[in-house]
């Protein structure tokens, strides 16, 4: 969460973008702010004292309050890590971390040296709840729960997990009658269905579950977008309930639970990914709006603005509405195979969801793409059809709206959608305009920095030996091109140490369509060649998703072979060259 109750009535906030903690009134005023970590979008609290973590950091930073006012009490470098998700700080000293960037959770000494870690692909939570470790692993569409043995060390004992078809974005447990249990939000459990042309089984659901030996069974599941919460990236227990909200649309909910679930809902502003409750009334914040937002007992909103100046343009910010809220497909239902969706509900954070979607053909399937520097990157998906970004935004609003009574060449009108005009001024925009603003915002929607480099000016003797072997093995496809359908922006070796430390904008692509033996094939012509910049946020790999890490990526290529990924013959790479591969790979 992005909120949490103190002392005094008032509340805690983390401002991501700031990179800081700050101190709220009853009603979201901010009353003090500290920066503490870049990239701040984890912490835990223990009596007093906050422990914060970011994703521009490899520091937990213990903040505490002293006499009214946060100072900083601790800073500690977790061995071995670049950015970190989330974290979970242990009594008995040291925590628990989950990196995000290389998928695993880390149990961190007092002094930042950390024991073995444990696989977890797309970590971004970790909680300690009792004497149990939860930790929500996105990519592999799992959350897993670890009893924690403390002797000398807090040793891990896997317990359970509960896995489903896509990804769980948010956890909340609680002990009842003795026994762990977990409200989950998250994704649908089942395969999207492309089949009739529009995006099938793919709501927000609310699901309740509980440890039963090394099992975690359902207890039940509520299609809450059904009610108009979309996309729910924050859930608590309140008596035997769960209030939700979702970032995708206006509404928040309370999920009664019993023998036959019941819900409540409440219009909201859209864009609500945290919240904390006191009493009757609740604080949440909203990044979407870049507000604060006090809703009282009656769930009647006060927005506060974050301190911070805005530098988007209106345009750019009525582009993101359109991306991750449900502004796209405003008439979309839950009904029969339908569903209420944002962009997001496939691309968390703009990026992937870990899914391998079938696509309505035969029986190809294909990986969900990063939206993250789109613009630059076309053509755009694997078969390579839609060849310009106009176009692709164009055939998106077509697709979204498929199986809707809504013509996707709509108008909008902002008296319509209330919370809409704390971003934009213009009473009414038209189809061109909207399909402009996505257009404008994808095209400042860069990829996330690369923790690998931070800090760095030079390849190590590894990565540029991996250099040397992707300029012979892999260029020709895989070109180091700033722009993938321009063969003129492709760059000489002898400038890809400066650009992967600098300013970057390297894609690693081309426009072409190959038949790789990846299989079966996309389009007749094969696939086209994938973007290999930011490959940790994108697994699993493969147009198929048949290559879980970038390990199995190098260890199925063959040479000599025109099907260099899953051919047969040919000669594999040596281990010496996989090694150096994958250290040059790491840092793209």
């Amino acid at each position: 969460t992005w909120v949490l109750p103190w002392a005094d009535e008032s509340f805690v906030g983390l401002l991501r973008g700031a990179g800081a903690v700050v101190r709220l009134g009853p009603r979201g005023q901010e009353r003090e702010r500290l920066s503490v970590v870049p990239g701040a979008v984890g912490w835990d609290r223990v009596g007093d004292a906050l422990h914060v973590v970011g994703e521009g950091s490899n520091e937990i930073v213990v903040v505490r309050d002293v006499a009214g006012q946060f100072v900083v009490e601790q800073r500690t470098a977790v061995e071995g890590a670049q950015a970190l998700r989330a974290v979970a700080a242990r009594p008995e000293g040291g925590w628990f971390v989950a990196d995000r960037h290389r998928g695993r959770i880390l149990s961190v000494a007092a002094d930042g040296t950390t024991g073995e870690p444990i696989a977890c692909e797309g970590a971004i939570d970790v909680q300690l709840h009792e004497s149990w470790l939860i930790a929500n692993c996105l990519l592999e569409h799992t959350v897993r729960v670890f009893a924690v043995e403390t002797r000398e060390e807090s040793v891990l004992r896997p317990v359970a997990e509960v896995r489903h078809d896509g990804p769980i974005w948010a956890v909340a447990p609680r002990t009842a009658g003795g026994a762990l249990e977990l409200g989950l939000a998250g994704v649908e459990d089942r395969r999207l269905d492309r089949s009739e042309g529009g995006f099938g089984y793919i709501d927000s659901f609310v699901f309740h579950v509980r440890l039963e030996g090394t099992t975690l069974r359902r207890l039940a599941g509520v299609n809450v977008g059904a009610h108009g919460v979309v996309t729910p990236k924050h859930l608590a227990w309140g008596g035997d309930a769960l209030w939700v909200t979702g970032a995708g649309a206006d509404a928040m909910a309370r999920v009664r639970l019993s023998e036959s679930p019941a819900v409540d809902t409440w219009r909201v502003p859209a864009g609500l990914s945290g919240f904390a409750m006191r009493g009757a009334e609740m604080l949440a914040a909203d990044p979407l709006l870049d507000q604060w937002v006090h809703l009282d007992a009656e769930r009647r909103a006060t927005l506060v603005a974050i301190d911070a100046e805005d530098t988007r343009t209106e345009a750019v910010r009525l582009g993101e509405a359109l991306v991750f809220t449900t502004l796209m497909a405003p008439q979309a239902t839950s009904e029969e195979r339908g569903s209420r969706f944002t962009c997001e509900t496939c691309h968390f954070e703009g990026t992937v969801d870990g899914r391998v979607h079938f696509t309505g053909r035969g029986e190809v399937f294909a990986t969900t793409k990063t939206l993250r520097g789109l613009v630059g990157n076309q053509p755009h998906f694997s078969r390579a059809l839609d060849r310009t970004t106009t176009g692709m935004i164009h055939n998106e609003f077509r697709v979204a709206n498929a199986n809707t009574p809504q013509d996707p060449w709509f108008s909008l009108e902002t008296a319509d959608v209330p919370w809409l005009a704390t971003l934009t001024s213009a009473p009414r925009y038209e189809p061109a305009e909207l399909r402009a603003a996505v257009l404008e915002f994808l095209a400042v929607f860069t990829p996330e920095s690369n923790p690998a480099v931070r800090g760095r000016s030079a390849f190590t003797a590894r990565e540029r030996h991996g250099a040397s072997r992707f300029e012979r093995l892999c260029e020709a496809c895989h070109q180091a091109r700033t722009v993938a359908d321009d063969p003129e922006s492709r760059i000489p070796s002898t400038g890809w140490e400066t650009r992967i430390f600098g300013d970057g904008g390297v894609l690693w692509a081309s426009e072409d369509r190959y038949r790789t033996g990846v299989q079966p094939y996309v389009h007749e012509e094969g696939a086209r060649v994938p973007s290999l910049r930011r490959l940790w946020v994108k697994r699993p790999y493969l147009t198929q998703g048949g290559a879980p890490d970038v390990n199995a990526v190098l260890d199925g290529i063959r040479l000599g072979v025109d099907a260099v990924h899953g051919g047969e013959g040919g000669d594999a790479l040596s281990s010496d060259d996989r090694e150096a591969l994958a250290a040059f790979l790491d840092v793209l």
